[in-house]
């Protein structure tokens, strides 16, 4: 939900472009790079789900420290 989020201000930043103060060329550049980022961001956080739902479907830990029912680290 957050990369849709994400996804629809880049888009909303290319429409908005021309309506900025700076030089069109430069607004668009801006979401360009931006918009890159976004997209780099999302790919990981898809892989990061996928990997911890494969893992958990393949009977792995739920974490990189291993399974925990929350009572664990109480004192």
């Amino acid at each position: 939900m957050a990369v849709g989020a994400l996804l629809t201000y880049v888009w909303a930043g290319f429409t908005q472009a021309a309506d900025s103060d700076a030089p069109f060329a430069v607004a668009v550049t801006g979401n360009a790079v931006f918009g890159a980022g976004a997209l780099v961001l999302a790919r990981a956080a898809v892989r990061s789900v996928r990997r911890r739902r494969a893992d958990e479907d393949a009977g792995g830990s739920a974490g990189p420290t291993g399974a925990c029912d929350g009572a664990a680290g109480r004192t």
